[in-house]
């Protein structure tokens, strides 16, 4: 998406209601925090658990959609991917076990 495409959508969409669910509320597009396929793999990496498949995103590299798994050992490659698969698993166990130690 180049940038004046950017924002010839937030100008046509900006302040519009959504059509197709029954909402009042408006429109508004921002700029997002995180820019680029890799970045936003890599945050998703970092930050989820993932286990359950059918909720992990679906991504779509060169017209091909696949498991955000498999974009991720082709943009980061697969040794950055199982480290950033490896540290957000430990960091749930970690969280996981903080709070069972807090329930106590």
């Amino acid at each position: 998406v180049t940038p004046e495409a950017a924002l010839d959508a937030q100008a046509s969409l900006d302040g519009q209601t959504w059509r197709l669910v029954k909402s009042n509320k408006s429109i508004k597009l921002v700029p997002a925090n995180r820019q680029g396929l890799e970045d936003n793999v890599r945050q998703y990496l970092s930050n989820t658990s993932h286990t359950d498949k059918k909720f992990r995103p679906v991504v779509i590299i060169d017209e091909q959609e696949m498991d955000i798994h498999d974009a991720a050992v082709i943009l980061l490659g697969a040794d950055a991917t199982a480290a950033l698969i490896a540290e957000a698993e430990a960091n749930a166990e970690a969280a996981a076990t903080a709070a069972a130690a807090a329930a106590a």
